[in-house]
């Protein structure tokens, strides 16, 4: 099934600015790359390799693992997925990078791939709100159908604890960005790839792979630009993501990439950003009511420094209101964002100052947007 896109664009002179940390903050942790659920319960986190997962209520901290590089909460705070080149379990002796998955409620790991150090192997697993679904990247040849050791995007079952190869492409292409929704039911991806006859001209599209049925569609059908880093809210209504891409936005004379939310069944595309800076890394609440991204522009007068920053746009019926939700020195750097259902609150790292307890150091905060 193939989706043509008919984009829309709003009038973004409806803009309503916010003052800048109008908010009541916290520091929640030391530590980075956090990843929080949507109800905001508990959050993921690194710190010195380490992976923790506190409970924000309880205040309780668990060690879960070492050797950290990507990490993901899952949407219900069930499972925590994460890549380490450790060997807690006996069977990664070769120190290559797999795909790890942590239970929650059983406090039991396992480790989903098994791989050679011959393969770079695996990365950026996501995994929906159950922890039974995993999607990743990964050059490997696990099901037979990647000899050329392309990049591809890969998805774990529990139920039979399988692997499916999701693209299967040459090396001459750019698969990225694997993302899977809270449902469970679709993997979302950036490719340059040609899988369903509509990108012949090899622009860098927004994909998603049906579960059920094995069927990839395109979702952005554009002429020029690139569109990547897509994710989608909880019930896969809408999806954001990055583009610079003049089909979906129009006038875009400074080439810089903009966030935009795609309606996925109405193929409408609205835009939310349109400033002469980059925005990047969107977050998406629940409810696909709320955008957060990261900029080091000065939309509001707010960050004439150009560190950066978190900004958030409401998504009303007809005013996009935009508020600077960080605001830290030219030296800081503030990014990582996760948005609760209803998007009134955002958890996010920081090394900034932003509540009077130090700076330099990168540390977890929850801030109620609203």
């Amino acid at each position: 099934m193939i989706r043509r896109l008919f984009p829309r664009l709003p009038l973004l002179a409806l803009l309503v600015a916010s003052p800048a940390l109008a908010q009541d903050g916290v520091r929640l942790t030391q530590g980075s790359d956090p990843s929080a659920d949507l109800g905001g319960k508990r959050v993921a986190y690194e710190l010195g390799g380490t992976l923790f997962l506190l409970d924000i209520k309880k205040g309780i901290t668990t060690n879960v693992g070492s050797g950290v590089d990507d990490l993901q909460l899952s949407p219900g705070g069930k499972a925590v997925v994460h890549s380490s080149d450790a060997n807690p379990l006996g069977t990664n002796a070769d120190g290559n990078t797999e795909i790890f998955h942590y239970d929650v409620k059983s406090a039991v790991t396992n480790q989903l791939t098994v791989t050679s150090d011959t393969f770079d192997c695996c990365w950026e697993p996501t995994v929906d709100k159950k922890g039974a679904r995993v999607a990743f990247m990964s050059n490997a040849n696990f099901v037979g159908t990647n000899a050329d050791e392309s990049e591809e995007v890969f998805f774990w079952n529990a139920k039979d604890d399988s692997i499916t190869q999701v693209t299967v492409t040459t090396d001459s292409f750019t698969n990225e960005d694997a993302r899977i929704d809270a449902g469970g039911k679709f993997v979302y991806f950036s490719s340059d790839a040609n899988f369903v006859g509509t990108n012949a001209d090899g622009n860098r599209e927004i994909f998603r792979y049906d579960v059920k049925n094995g069927v990839i569609e395109q979702l952005t059908n554009t002429t020029n630009g690139d569109s990547s880093s897509p994710v989608p809210n909880k019930n896969s209504k809408f999806v954001v993501f990055e583009t610079d891409s003049t089909d979906l936005l129009g006038a875009n004379a400074d080439g810089n990439e903009e966030i935009v939310r795609l309606d996925v069944k109405k193929g409408t595309v609205l835009r939310l950003t349109d400033f002469s800076f980059a925005s990047s890394d969107p977050a998406i609440a629940g409810n696909g009511k709320a955008v957060a991204f990261e900029a080091t522009g000065n939309p509001l007068g707010t960050n004439a420094d150009g560190s950066n920053e978190i900004f958030l746009v409401w998504i009303q019926r007809d005013t996009l209101a935009l508020s600077q939700i960080t605001d830290g020195t030219a030296a800081d750097s503030s990014g990582d964002a996760n948005l609760e259902t209803s998007g009134k609150r955002i958890i996010f790292a920081s090394d900034a100052d932003l509540t009077g307890q130090g700076a330099g150091t990168d540390h977890v905060f929850q801030f109620e947007t609203r």
